[in-house]
């Protein structure tokens, strides 16, 4: 008997492969200033300011 993966969970897999496939050359530090720039951007794009983030 085969289960076949439920939609949702083959769109995570995908998402965490592309993740893995353009990070996968960089180094920690790197890796660690990616993320944190694209933090910066999507805070930026939703208004929202670091005391926002220190309250939850």
């Amino acid at each position: 008997m085969i289960i076949e993966e439920p939609q949702v969970m083959k769109e995570l897999h995908e998402i965490r492969a592309k993740h893995y496939e353009e990070s996968k050359h960089l180094s920690t530090e790197e890796y660690i200033n990616q993320i944190n720039e694209k933090g910066k951007e999507i805070m930026k794009k939703y208004n929202i300011n670091s005391k926002d983030m220190q309250n939850n």
